[in-house]
């Protein structure tokens, strides 16, 4: 089996669509003999000014593999800033030549966009099977832009199987045509032998974090859309209330809003009792989730959020929003509280009430890994793989 994907973790940007990395050895752990197509880009006759700032961080190495890692191709291919029809075919050359040179019986390629595009042209005409994830992002990125729109349909009519990470993803995908029948809703995995209970001074004393505070975690990309103004506002609002003296906000992750998350600090009600950690490596954030006694996270939107289910994994509740991706994971009462997307006095009403009464981490545990564990994700990939292969109706 071939895996084609633009993103991939590398020594420069290791956090980047690391549930790939860990879903490749899930499935080769399962048998499947799996290969990674992570091509390199190249930007011929393009000036340096003109590229693209998120095009440069795909150019780095790849992780040094593990001895049970499976292999991954890192060939060059034409990335043209903008120009989606030249780098469809390069990487589509990319993977015929793949296919030629390979047993593959399958390619599994990530993201509506040129590597579904890629995939299927190439795959196709060979008679080999196509399975494509949607991830979230991608649906509504691909599928609500008409210049993007035709060759997501195009891609998703010659896909034999579209996995959709979460339901309201799959709801979607199954309006459009030529994709009835074809959506499977697989989500994503987590690492359970990672993001597993340990006791919470342990973690604290790890992390040099003190014992006797209670501690609110918000991970993930520092933009707008993930609530941050609405979080910043419901924390002043706690900040005025005697009942939440002790509590503090841990905010792990980098993006654009990071300066005016370190002027509030200067400047906001809260202000002293905010920790602006940047990104943080898979290890560590196992021990920030067991740390905290809540996760946060105030999404306007999201598909389906791993740092969510880690958290849960961990045995730690969460606070979010009442947008379809978290109402599909988070059972409120028992996996913790949701409220309105943009409502900062639910958001600390909320996070007062999850703080009081937190529920037992043992219950949240258990739920989280047996469900997401990649091992049993893994399984349910390997089921649509079995439908995808020659012989099954698509």
């Amino acid at each position: 089996m071939l895996v084609l994907t633009e993103s991939y973790p590398t020594p420069e940007h290791p956090g980047r669509a690391v549930f790939l990395e860990e879903q490749a050895r899930a499935l080769a752990a399962l048998g499947c003999r799996v290969t990674v197509l992570f091509p390199r880009p190249s930007w011929p006759l393009v000036p340096g000014r003109w590229l693209e700032p998120r095009a440069r961080h795909y150019g780095g190495r790849p992780w040094a593999p593990r001895p049970d890692d499976p292999p991954i191709r890192r060939p060059a291919y034409v990335y043209l800033p903008r120009l989606r029809g030249p780098r469809t075919r390069s990487l589509a050359r990319l993977v015929g030549d793949e296919l030629a040179r390979g047993a593959h019986d399958l390619v599994h390629a990530h993201w509506f966009g040129p590597a579904a595009g890629a995939a299927v042209a190439a795959a196709a005409p060979r008679g080999i099977p196509v399975v494509v994830t949607a991830h979230g992002g991608d649906v509504y990125r691909e599928l609500d832009r008409p210049g993007h729109r035709r060759r997501a349909l195009e891609a998703g009519r010659g896909a034999t199987r579209v996995i959709a990470v979460a339901p309201h993803l799959a709801a979607r995908l199954g309006t459009l045509p030529g994709l009835s029948g074809k959506v499977r809703v697989v989500p994503n995995g987590i690492d359970e032998e990672r993001f597993r209970p340990v006791p919470r001074a342990e973690a604290r004393r790890r992390l040099g974090w003190p014992d006797d505070a209670r501690l609110v975690l918000y991970a993930g990309a520092l933009v707008a859309a993930k609530g941050l103004p609405e979080l910043a506002r419901a924390f002043d609002l706690l900040a005025a209330r005697t009942e939440t003296r002790d509590v503090r906000l841990v905010v792990a992750g980098t993006g654009p809003l990071a300066g005016r998350l370190e002027a509030w600090r200067e400047t906001g009600a809260f202000g002293a009792r905010i920790d602006l950690l940047g990104w943080q490596d898979h290890d560590r954030m196992a021990d920030l989730l067991n740390a905290a006694d809540l996760f946060v996270l105030p999404s306007h939107a999201e598909g389906n959020p791993v740092t969510v289910l880690e958290s849960l994994a961990c045995g730690t509740p969460v606070v979010g929003t009442t947008i379809a991706a978290l109402t599909e994971i988070i059972t409120p009462g028992r996996d913790g509280l949701l409220v309105p997307p943009g409502d900062a006095e639910a958001l600390a009403e909320a996070l007062g009430r999850a703080l009081a009464r937190p529920p037992a981490r043992e219950d949240l545990s258990g739920r989280a890994r047996e469900r997401y564990g990649w091992r049993a994700v893994a399984r349910r990939i390997a089921a649509v793989y079995a439908e995808a292969l020659p012989g099954t109706a698509p």
